[in-house]
């Protein structure tokens, strides 16, 4: 009867600490997608005839309250 209660206790353990673990993940994520940085695919982009770049690459930041461009 100890080794359920030893087993059952050992599974308890282990839950919690995934459950800690996956949500410490998911709180750290950033919670605006578009903060980062971003490459622009210029192959996969539409531009007016002869004015794509060949590579743009912006960089969004958290600035105080709002959201600032690097």
């Amino acid at each position: 009867m100890q080794a359920r209660v030893r087993q059952a206790c050992l599974f308890a353990a282990v839950a919690l600490g995934l459950v800690v673990a996956l949500a410490g993940t998911a709180l750290a994520q950033p919670s605006d997608s578009s903060i980062g940085t971003w490459k622009v695919n210029a192959t996969k982009s539409t531009y007016a005839a002869g004015t794509a770049p060949k590579s743009v690459t912006t960089k969004h930041e958290v600035a105080g309250a709002g959201v600032g461009m690097g």
